[in-house]
């Protein structure tokens, strides 16, 4: 048995061998000063079997603490880290795999913001795609544009108020609520109220329910559904008065 790699002719360069045929000089367009580059093989011999938030870790340190050719260095891997999984998250876009695509973008803001054509493969992927946790970074990024930030806001507080996260949810809340009076969008900001509302509802949070409901039921004084949670909230404090004084 012959091992067929035995056959070839082997180039070793940073992070990787190059294999060529032996009736060629070299393999075209390498050159062999990449192999023999210290600054890489140091930086490879940070970073060789790391995680990928060891790598980045790795990586930021040598940009904060090195300076001349190590720190450039540094920055080009980085940024190599980061067009690679913008380039896995195209293709699975491509090949309709949104999930995967989402998951290589997770790891490409990781080393560097996404630029907008990868924001625009997250928000067409997060359409169609139930959101999780591990999105909650990349939804951030989507709210810091104008074009997405709404999309981004709608998804973000019904995520955080599952999570139990209530100071975030209302902090995403808020920022709607804002969008919303800003485009004159009333209708939606008076759903948005009761989503807020139901919010403080159910963190027994009366201090912050009560004004908001009595002040809509003054507005609206034949509202159904403003009258049930004035009537609500004053039943449950009163209960909770109950509760404390046994």
């Amino acid at each position: 048995h012959i091992n067929a790699m035995s056959l070839l002719k082997r180039l070793s360069f940073w992070g990787f061998d190059v294999y060529y045929p032996p009736y060629m000089n070299q393999p075209l367009g390498f050159s062999r000063t990449i192999g023999n580059d210290w600054k890489f093989k140091y930086i490879h011999e940070k970073i060789e079997n790391a995680t990928i938030e060891e790598t980045k870790n790795q990586l930021d340190n040598m940009i904060k603490y090195s300076g001349g050719d190590i720190k450039k260095d540094a920055l080009q891997v980085k940024h190599l880290y980061y067009e690679s999984y913008a380039s896995y998250a195209n293709y699975y876009y491509r090949v309709g795999q949104n999930k995967l695509a989402l998951d290589a973008i997770a790891i490409a803001r990781k080393f560097e913001s996404p630029d907008k054509s990868l924001l625009k493969i997250a928000f067409n992927c997060l359409k169609y795609t139930t959101p999780e946790p591990d999105f909650i970074p990349i939804l951030e990024d989507l709210s810091n544009e104008n074009e997405f930030k709404e999309f981004a806001w709608n998804t973000l507080h019904p995520m955080f108020e599952s999570l139990g996260d209530w100071n975030n949810a209302l902090r995403i809340m808020d920022q709607l609520e804002n969008y919303y009076k800003l485009n004159q969008m009333t209708g939606l900001q008076k759903e948005l109220e009761l989503v807020k509302v139901r919010l403080y509802l159910n963190q027994e949070n009366w201090k912050e329910a009560e004004p908001l409901i009595l002040a809509r039921y003054r507005e609206n004084p034949n509202s159904v559904i403003w009258e049930r949670l004035k009537n609500e909230v004053a039943e449950k404090k009163e209960s909770a008065k109950r509760v404390y004084a046994r």
